[in-house]
């Protein structure tokens, strides 16, 4: 999967969850439009997978 292959399935997912569009055949019972702490995760990911290591506790 190539970064940007990522990047547009992150939102698809995102686009699922607090909006219920671009669900596929998964949809949701509600949204979850306050959802928060994606760019968290991410970056954390992120760092992970460089490092080889987690960086949480």
């Amino acid at each position: 999967m190539t970064r940007s292959q990522g990047t547009a399935d992150f939102l698809t997912a995102l686009d699922c969850l607090t909006r219920l569009t671009k669900c596929g055949t998964f949809k949701p019972s509600k949204t979850h439009a306050d959802l928060r702490g994606a760019m968290t995760w991410s970056t954390n990911w992120d760092a992970t997978r460089a490092t080889g290591r987690h960086t949480w506790p």
